[in-house]
C-alpha cells in the first residue's frame, strides 16, 4: 500500500537553507510602519483641514443667515412705522387736533404688540440682540415723532380754540344785549372770559404785555359796539344811548367812536318817529286826520320820518283792505261759478260791492245762465299786460292796484287766472316769477303786432272818442286778437299740452294761418251807396275758411309744413301742403 514519507530527525537538514537569514525580533519599522505611520499623519491632516474649512462654511453661512434677518427685521420695523405713523387713514402723522395726543399711547402699544411679532421668530442671540437695538431706537424714534406731531396740533388747536372762544364771546354778548334781566350780567362775563383767555393762551402763543393789551382792547370795543348796534336794530335807542354813556371810553378807536355816535343820532331820531307815529296812529281814523299832529312837529328832521312812517302806515292799510275787498269780491265770483246765481252772495258782502263789481258779477252771472263762454278782449289783454310789463313804476303799482273781478267778463277763465297769478307776484315783488309769467307775453305780441301789419292793420288803433277813429278798423284789430288767442288757448288746453304754454314758434304759425288770404271784403259807403270799398279778407273773419292755392299759405308756415313732412318721409308737394295746411287751419278756427 502506499506510504506517506514523515519529517523526523533522519530527514530535517541540520544546516539552514541557503536562502534563510535569521535576524532579530521583528517591529513596526521592520513591517513597514514608517509608511503607515506617514500616511496616517497625512489622513488627520485632510481630516482636520476639511473640519476646519466645514467650521468656516457654518460660520459664513450663519453670519449670512443673521444678515438676512436682520434685513427682515428692518423691513418689518419700516413697515410697522409706516403703519402707524403715515397710512393716510389711520396714522398718526395724518391726524389733527386733539386726535394725536389722545392716540399717543395706543401707537406705543400697538408698536410693542407689533414688536413682539417681529421678535418671535428670531433663532440666534445675534438675531436677537440686532432686533433688540432696533425696537429701542425705532420705539424713540416713534415716541418722538409723535410726542412732535402732537405738539404742534395741539399748538394750533389751541390757537383755533382761542379765536373760536374770542369770536364766541362778542356774538353771545351781542346775542343777549336786548335782555333788560340777564343781558348786563351775561355781557359782563363775556368781557371776562376774554380777558382770561388772552392772559392764559397769548403768552403760549408769542403775545407780549403789549400786545394783549391790544387785543384785550380791540374785543372790548368790537362788543360794545355789536351790542349798541344790536340795540339800535330792535328800536330800543334810548337803552342803547345809555349804554353807550357807560362804555364810551372803551370804544378805542377814534373813527369807530365818530360812526357809533352817527348811529345812535339816527337812531334816536328813528326811535322818536317811532313812537310819535304810533301814537298818532292810535287815534287817528285818515290819512287826513293823521296830517293834523304831524304838521304840528317842529323838529324838521322828526317831522319828515313821522309823516313817512305815517303814509306808509295807511298805504298798507289801505293795500290790506284792498287785498281784502278784492278776496271777497272773488268770493262772489266763485260762488257765481258754483250756483249760477249772484243772488246767493251773502248781503252783507253784497252791499260792499262798488257799483262797477257789482255790474259785472250781475253780467257774470247772466252769461252763466245762457251758457255763454267768456271769451278775452284782445284790447283789455293788450292793457293789462302792458301795465304789468311795464318799467314805469307808476304803471306797475296802477296794474298792482287794478281790481281784476272788474274783468270777469273781459278774460277768458285760463286768461283771468293769468292776470291773478301775475298780480300777487308782482305785489309779492317776486321778480323772478313775474318774468316767468311775463315770459312769452313780449314776443307773442309783437308776432301778433307784426301779422297785423302785414294785413295793413294798425296794431294800436285809435279808441272811440278820437277824430281818426275807425270802427271798422278797430273791430278788426280786435277779432284778430281774440282769433289768436283763442287759438292759443286750444292749443294750451289740449291734454298733451297741460302746464306748457303756447312757444313763440307756435303763436307764429297760429298768427300766418289766421291772416292767409280767403278772398276779398266789399264794404258799402253810406253816402255813395253805389261805390264800394274792397280789400283782402282773412282766414281769421271767414267761417270755414280755407286757402285756395298754396300760394295763399304765407311763406313761412309754407316751409315749416314742409319742413315737418321731410321729417316724417313724407315728400312736400304743393297738394299735400295745401291739404294739410287747410286741416290746420279748420282746428285753428275750431271750424268742425
Amino acid at each position: 500500500m502506499p506510504r506517506v514519507e514523515t519529517y523526523g530527525p533522519g530527514t530535517v537538514a541540520p544546516t539552514a537553507l541557503p536562502s534563510a537569514r535569521r535576524q532579530a525580533h521583528e517591529t513596526v519599522a521592520s513591517q513597514g510602519g514608517a509608511i503607515g505611520a506617514a500616511l496616517a499623519d497625512v489622513g488627520a491632516q485632510v481630516a482636520n483641514r476639511a473640519i476646519t474649512t466645514y467650521d468656516q462654511f457654518t460660520r459664513v453661512e450663519r453670519q449670512r443667515a443673521d444678515e438676512v434677518a436682520n434685513l427682515t427685521t428692518v423691513r418689518r420695523f419700516n413697515e410697522l412705522e409706516n403703519a402707524l405713523l403715515h397710512d393716510p387713514e389711520s396714522g398718526i402723522l395724518a391726524k389733527t387736533g386733539l386726535a394725536p395726543m389722545e392716540g399717543r399711547d395706543q401707537v406705543l402699544e400697538a408698536f410693542d404688540t407689533a414688536s413682539g411679532e417681529i421678535g418671535a421668530g428670531l433663532t440666534t442671540d445675534e438675531q436677537r440682540i440686532f432686533f433688540a437695538q432696533q425696537k429701542v431706537a425705532r420705539r424713540g424714534s416713534v415716541a418722538d415723532r409723535v410726542d412732535t406731531h402732537a405738539s404742534n396740533q395741539l399748538q394750533v388747536y389751541e390757537a383755533r380754540e382761542m379765536d373760536a372762544l374770542l369770536t364766541s364771546t362778542v356774538n353771545t354778548a351781542i346775542a343777549n344785549a336786548t335782555d333788560r334781566v340777564n343781558g348786563p350780567r351775561i355781557i359782563a362775563e363775556q368781557l371776562a372770559a376774554q380777558e382770561q383767555a388772552i392772559d392764559t393762551v397769548g403768552p403760549r402763543r408769542g403775545l407780549g404785555p403789549d400786545a394783549r393789551a391790544d387785543l384785550k382792547a380791540k374785543l372790548r370795543s368790537e362788543t360794545h359796539v355789536g351790542v349798541i348796534e344790536r340795540l339800535l336794530a330792535v328800536d330800543q335807542d334810548v337803552r342803547a344811548q345809555s349804554y353807550f354813556e357807560g362804555v364810551q371810553d372803551q370804544i378805542t378807536d377814534a373813527k369807530e367812536r365818530t360812526r357809533v355816535t352817527a348811529l345812535l343820532e339816527a337812531g334816536s331820531l328813528r326811535g322818536r318817529a317811532q313812537r310819535t307815529s304810533d301814537a298818532i296812529l292810535a287815534t287817528a281814523t285818515t290819512l287826513d286826520e293823521a296830517m293834523g299832529p304831524v304838521k304840528a312837529i317842529t323838529d324838521p328832521k322828526e317831522r319828515d320820518e313821522v309823516q313817512g312812517r305815517v303814509e306808509h302806515a295807511f298805504a298798507v292799510r289801505a293795500g290790506q283792505e284792498r287785498v281784502a275787498h278784492e278776496a271777497m269780491v272773488t268770493k262772489g265770483k266763485n260762488i257765481v261759478d258754483r250756483t249760477g246765481d249772484w243772488r246767493r252772495i251773502p248781503f252783507i258782502e253784497w252791499e260792499q260791492y262798488n257799483v262797477g263789481e257789482a255790474g259785472q258779477i250781475k253780467q257774470y252771472a247772466e252769461n252763466k245762465a245762457r251758457g255763454v263762454t267768456v271769451q278775452t278782449n284782445p284790447n283789455t289783454y293788450a292793457e293789462l299786460t302792458e301795465l304789468a310789463r311795464s318799467t314805469d313804476p307808476v304803471k306797475r303799482k296802477a296794474f298792482q292796484q287794478t281790481s281784476l273781478p272788474l274783468f270777469v267778463n273781459h278774460l277768458s277763465t285760463s286768461d283771468y287766472q293769468h292776470f291773478v297769478d301775475l298780480q300777487a307776484s308782482t305785489r309779492a315783488g317776486d321778480e323772478e316769477q313775474t318774468r316767468k309769467l311775463l315770459s312769452n307775453t313780449g314776443v307773442q305780441n309783437q308776432i301778433v303786432d307784426a301779422a297785423l301789419v302785414s294785413m295793413a292793420l294798425d296794431p294800436s288803433p285809435p279808441q272811440p272818442g278820437a277824430t281818426t277813429f275807425d270802427p271798422v278798423t278797430a273791430a278788426r284789430v280786435a277779432d284778430f286778437r281774440r282769433a289768436v288767442r283763442e287759438a292759443v288757448t286750444r292749443l294750451e288746453q289740449r291734454p298733451d299740452r297741460v302746464g306748457k304754454p303756447a312757444t313763440d314758434a307756435e303763436v307764429l304759425a297760429i298768427t300766418d294761418q289766421l291772416r292767409t288770404p280767403t278772398g276779398r271784403r266789399v264794404v258799402k259807403d253810406r253816402l255813395w251807396p253805389l261805390s264800394a270799398i274792397t280789400g283782402p279778407t282773412y282766414a281769421f273773419e271767414t267761417a270755414q275758411a280755407q286757402a285756395a292755392t298754396v300760394e295763399d299759405i304765407p311763406p313761412g308756415e309754407r316751409r315749416r309744413l314742409a319742413d315737418i313732412m321731410r321729417q316724417e318721409g313724407v315728400a312736400p308737394t304743393d297738394t299735400r301742403v295745401l291739404r294739410y295746411f287747410n286741416l290746420l287751419l279748420q282746428h285753428t278756427r275750431k271750424d268742425r
